[in-house]
C-alpha cells in the first residue's frame, strides 16, 4: 500500500512542476474485419413435414459455420432454428399447410455473424404415395397410385428406382395409373414433386406392395405317416404353397370338414412365414372312414385360387378292445409287480405299460415303462422305483395299425427303503506291495454297488470321494487287491449302496506296509 501512495505522490509533484512529457498508449489501434457476406442462391426442397435448405458462399475461407433463422410471417421476428457447418440442412417436424420463411447467415472464427441472406418462403405440406389405397398384395401389374400433397404440385416423377433413372416428369394428378415391373416379388414405387413456386421435393416418397400373380400348392399332407388313425387321435393337416400371399387355407373333405390352417408358428405349425400351413386336428369320436380323399384349397391375399388333393387317402378305424389290470403289488422298496388280462383282437401288436405318480397315467412317451410284444406276456416287474411312494399304472393294448385302448388304472405303494446290510471287511498284506481286502457278501435285493475307500489316516463319515479306490457293481464279488507304491499305514473301509442311494459302511481295517 505504501508503494502505491509514493507513486501517486510523485505523479502529482510532476504535474505541479509543469512537466510536459507524455506517455504513449501501449494498446495498438485495431480495425474490425469486414463482415461476412450473406449466403446466396438459397433454395428450398420440400419433404413430408420437412424442408431441406441449400445455399452458396462467394468465399468460404473465413466461414466457421452457418446459422439458420425461421419465422412464420414476414413481419414476425426471426428465431434461430439450427446451425451447421455444411451448406445444406434439413428442418423437420414442421406443421402441415403452414408458410415458413428462412434466412441463412455465415459465422466466422471469431463468432461474428455476417449478413443474413434474402428470405426464402415455402408452404410446408404433407406428401404421400399410396398403391391401390394401401393394399398389401396385388395379382396384376397395373395398379393405381394415389398422390397426396398439401402444396400446389405441378409435376410428378414416378419410378421403381429411387434415383428415377431416365424417367421424365409428368403433369401432376392425384390419381395415376402405373404398371409394375414383371416378376412376383415385393415392389416399391417412388414419387418426386415439383411445386408451383419452383421448389422440388427433397427426397422421394414411396409405398410398397407384393405382386403375386399366381399361386400353387406344392403338396397337401397329413401326419404322422401311418396307414390309419383312431378317434381322439391328433393329426397334423397341412399344405406347402410357397412363401407369398397366403392368408389362410382350408382342408376339406369327408375326413376333415373346413379345417383352417395357419403359417404363424402356433397350433402345430413348425415355423411362421415359411409357406407351410398346418393345423392339429383331433379326430372326433364316432368317425369311421375308409380311404377318404383330403383336398386343400385356398384363396390368397392377392385373390389367386388353387386346389390340390393329398397323395394318399385317410382312414380312421375302430379301437381295439381294452385289457384289464388284475394285480399291482409292491415287491420291495424299489419294485412293483403287475399282471393283466390277455388281448382278444387278432391284429394285436403290443402291450404298453404306462406309469405315473398321480392317478391318471396317460399314453405319453415320458410315462412309458415297457412294451411287451408277446400276446401271452401278461406280467411285468417295474424296477428302479422310490421307496414309500404310490405308483399308478395303466396298460394300453395296441393293434398293428397303431390304434390303442387303455385299461383301468391300478396302483401300489412301494415298501419303505431300509439301509443296506453292511459287510464285514478284513485286510492283510499279501506281499510287500499288495494289500488283500476281503469282505462278507451282501445279499440284499436292491443291491447297487460296493465302494472301497482308502486313507493314510482315520476315514471320516461319510468318506470323501477322493478317497474311493474301487467301484464294484457285482454283488458276488468279495475281494480286492490294492497295490501300494510306498510304505506307511493305510486305513480301509467298504460301503454298500442300494439302488435308492442308501448306504451302510463296514468296519475300518488298518494295514501297515513296511
Amino acid at each position: 500500500m505504501k508503494k502505491i501512495i509514493s507513486i501517486l505522490m510523485i505523479a502529482a509533484l510532476a504535474l505541479a512542476a509543469g512537466c510536459e512529457r507524455e506517455i504513449d498508449s501501449r494498446t495498438p489501434t485495431r480495425s474490425l474485419p469486414d463482415p461476412l457476406p450473406a449466403p446466396f442462391n438459397v433454395s428450398v426442397e420440400l419433404a413430408d413435414r420437412a424442408v431441406t435448405l441449400n445455399w452458396e458462399m462467394t468465399d468460404s475461407s473465413r466461414v466457421n459455420r452457418f446459422r439458420v433463422y425461421q419465422t412464420e410471417t414476414d413481419t414476425a421476428s426471426y428465431i434461430l432454428r439450427d446451425s451447421t457447418t455444411a451448406y445444406t440442412i434439413t428442418i423437420s417436424d414442421l406443421s402441415v399447410n403452414k408458410v415458413y420463411l428462412f434466412r441463412v447467415a455465415a459465422v466466422d472464427g471469431n463468432h461474428i455473424e455476417g449478413s443474413r441472406s434474402a428470405a426464402v418462403t415455402t408452404l410446408v405440406g404433407l406428401m404421400q404415395l399410396s398403391i391401390n389405397d394401401g393394399d398389401d398384395y396385388t395379382n396384376g401389374r397395373d395398379v393405381q397410385l394415389r398422390l397426396t400433397t398439401t402444396g400446389t404440385a405441378t409435376h410428378v416423377i414416378l419410378s421403381e428406382d429411387s434415383l428415377f433413372g431416365d424417367t421424365d416428369y409428368r403433369s401432376f394428378a392425384s390419381l395415376v395409373n402405373f404398371t409394375l415391373s414383371d416378376g412376383d416379388e415385393l415392389k416399391k414405387v417412388y414419387a418426386g414433386f415439383i411445386f408451383a413456386d419452383g421448389s422440388r421435393s427433397a427426397s422421394p416418397v414411396s409405398d410398397e406392395i407384393i405382386l403375386d400373380t399366381r399361386v400353387e400348392i406344392d403338396s397337401v399332407f397329413f401326419a404322422p405317416d401311418q396307414a390309419s388313425f383312431v378317434t381322439g387321435e391328433s393329426i397334423t393337416l397341412g399344405l406347402d404353397a410357397g412363401a407369398y400371399g397366403l392368408d389362410g387355407v382350408e382342408l376339406d373333405g369327408t375326413a376333415a370338414d373346413s379345417v383352417k390352417l395357419y403359417d404363424d408358428g402356433t397350433g402345430g405349425d413348425a415355423a411362421a412365414g415359411d409357406g407351410i400351413y398346418t393345423a392339429d386336428y383331433i379326430i372326433p369320436e364316432g368317425m369311421a372312414l375308409a380311404n377318404v380323399q383330403v383336398t386343400g384349397r385356398f384363396v390368397d391375399a392377392a385373390g389367386n385360387t388353387a386346389t390340390r388333393r393329398a397323395n394318399k387317402a385317410l382312414t380312421v378305424v375302430s379301437f381295439p378292445a381294452p385289457v384289464q389290470i388284475v394285480t399291482v403289488e409292491a415287491v420291495s422298496s424299489s419294485e412293483i409287480s403287475l399282471t393283466w388280462t390277455e388281448a382278444i383282437d387278432d391284429d394285436f401288436a403290443s402291450y404298453r405299460i404306462y406309469r405315473d405318480t398321480d392317478n391318471s397315467p396317460e399314453e405319453t412317451p415320458e410315462k412309458l415303462v415297457a412294451t411287451v410284444t408277446n400276446r401271452s406276456g401278461l406280467s411285468l416287474v417295474d424296477t428302479a422305483l422310490d421307496g414309500a411312494t404310490w405308483y399308478y399304472y395303466r396298460v394300453f393294448v395296441r393293434n398293428d395299425l397303431g390304434e390303442s385302448s387303455g385299461s383301468n388304472v391300478d396302483s401300489a405303494l412301494t415298501l419303505v427303503n431300509q439301509p443296506p446290510t453292511p459287510v464285514v471287511l478284513a485286510g492283510t498284506l499279501s506281499d510287500s506291495t499288495t494289500v488283500r481286502l476281503t469282505w462278507s457278501r451282501n445279499s440284499d435285493d436292491d443291491f447297487a454297488s460296493y465302494r472301497i475307500y482308502r486313507s493314510t489316516s482315520a476315514i471320516p463319515e461319510p468318506p470323501l470321494d477322493a478317497q474311493m479306490i474301487a467301484f464294484i457293481n457285482e454283488q458276488g464279488t468279495s475281494s480286492y487287491n490294492d497295490y501300494i507304491s510306498s510304505i506307511g499305514t493305510y486305513h480301509y473301509i467298504i460301503y454298500v449302496y442300494d439302488r435308492q442311494g442308501e448306504t451302510a459302511g463296514s468296519n475300518e481295517v488298518v494295514v501297515h506296509v513296511p
